[in-house]
């Protein structure tokens, strides 16, 4: 996973898991 490609882009849509192993994105970002 690339880090910086997750922080560029909005994190309203992003949802980090409780370990921030795993990541959803909504699916009109997807």
């Amino acid at each position: 996973m690339a880090y910086h490609s997750f922080l560029v882009e909005p994190i309203s849509c992003h949802a980090w898991n409780k370990d921030r192993t795993q990541i959803a994105i909504c699916p009109n970002n997807h």
